[in-house]
């Protein structure tokens, strides 16, 4: 609920962007600034995650002055850092996919999915049960599985060679305009919070009841 509420629905909600500013560039044949606009996506979901992934670094103590229990709020943390890096990748993941899904080309996240959640399933196997991981062990295969989830978008996608045209390192034009990426962006990531927050704070509050009880 914590990485719901604080760092994966704001993330979405940045990358919402692309769907409409790639959408109109492949509608008008402009590939090359479908992809200026995947890098500036880019930089500007890094730059939204960096404030988000400090604020999860205090999620034991944000969980102990909300009123949840000690043991409760350890558990939580101990599953929430190693996802620190993995709302990262699914950032990413989420990027592409829109890009991709844009330029008619969805099949790619789709097999990558497909692909993660089946391994998805032995890495939790392997990181829980062998090393004794316990909660951690779930986070710490959730990373592989989103870092996953990625690359094997990124891969595909270097394979398709109609896209390798909108497939470009990042110029002048990644590091211009944000302001208008991000009024774009904005009202979805109010409304995914607002949806967000709804009725992840019901089970936040669920947790003030103790242990014992």
């Amino acid at each position: 609920m914590i990485l719901g509420m604080f760092c994966r629905h704001v993330l979405a909600g940045v990358n919402c962007a692309q769907e409409t500013l790639v959408s109109q560039a492949y509608g008008q044949g402009e590939l090359k600034i479908s992809g200026v606009y995947l890098n500036r996506g880019f930089f500007v979901m890094t730059l939204v995650y960096i404030p988000l992934a400090v604020l999860l670094s205090f999620s034991y103590e944000l969980l102990i002055s909300c009123g949840q229990d000690h043991a409760v709020a350890s558990y939580a943390t101990d599953y929430i850092y190693p996802m620190i890096p993995a709302m990262y990748f699914l950032g990413l993941f989420d990027l592409a996919r829109r890009f991709l899904t844009c330029l008619q080309f969805s099949q790619a996240p789709m097999v990558a999915q497909v692909i993660a959640s089946a391994v998805h399933i032995l890495l939790c196997v392997f990181w829980v049960t062998p090393y004794d991981k316990g909660v951690s062990g779930l986070g710490i295969a959730t990373l592989a599985t989103y870092f996953l989830m990625f690359f094997c978008t990124l891969v595909y996608s270097f394979c398709i060679k109609t896209l390798r045209e909108s497939l470009s390192w990042p110029n002048k034009q990644s590091f211009t305009c944000w302001g208008e990426y991000m009024q774009i962006s904005a009202p979805s990531i109010i409304m995914l919070l607002a949806e967000g927050w709804a009725f992840n704070v019901l089970g936040i509050l669920a947790g003030l009841i103790s242990v014992t009880d």
